[in-house]
C-alpha cells in the first residue's frame, strides 16, 4: 500500500512541485496544459483523494441547465473522477486506492483531470463562467 513517503516519491518521480498543506495533504503542481496542474492531494488510508478546482461559480450560477452540461460531461469526457460541486466552485475530483496506487496510475489520474477540466471549460463560458 502506497503511503505519504511514496507519494511524495511519486510526485517527484513525475517531475511534479508539491507542497505539504498539513497532515497527509499536498498541494501539487502537475504543470499539465491549460493552467490546470493545481490538484490537492489527500491520503485518507485506505485512499488517496484528488481535487482540482476548476472555476469559481458566479452569483446566482446555479442552474439547471449548467447542472446538465457537468452530468453529461461526467458521462461523456471524464476518465478519471467526477465533476462536482465544493462550495462556490467548479471541481474535479478523483479517488485512488492507495494499495494499487503506483506513479503511473497517479499521472493517469492527475491527466484525466486535467482533460475533463480544459474540455469543458469552453462549454462553462456559455454560462459566463471563467
Amino acid at each position: 500500500m502506497a503511503n505519504e513517503r511514496d507519494l511524495e516519491r511519486f510526485f517527484e518521480d513525475l517531475g511534479y512541485d508539491f507542497e505539504m498543506l498539513g497532515p497527509q495533504m499536498w498541494v501539487v503542481d502537475a504543470g499539465a496544459e491549460g493552467g490546470f496542474g493545481k490538484v490537492v492531494v489527500s491520503y485518507s488510508p485506505p485512499l488517496v483523494v484528488l481535487r482540482l478546482k476548476v472555476v469559481e461559480l458566479a452569483k446566482g450560477g446555479e442552474d439547471a441547465k449548467l447542472f446538465r452540461m457537468l452530468l453529461e460531461a461526467n458521462a461523456r469526457d471524464v476518465v478519471h473522477g467526477a465533476f462536482g460541486l465544493e462550495d462556490k466552485a467548479i471541481v474535479v475530483v478523483d479517488t485512488l486506492e492507495a494499495e494499487y496506487l503506483d506513479a503511473v496510475e497517479l499521472q493517469a489520474s492527475v491527466d484525466g483531470m486535467a482533460f475533463a477540466a480544459a474540455t469543458v471549460l469552453p462549454r462553462l463560458k456559455e454560462f459566463g463562467l471563467k
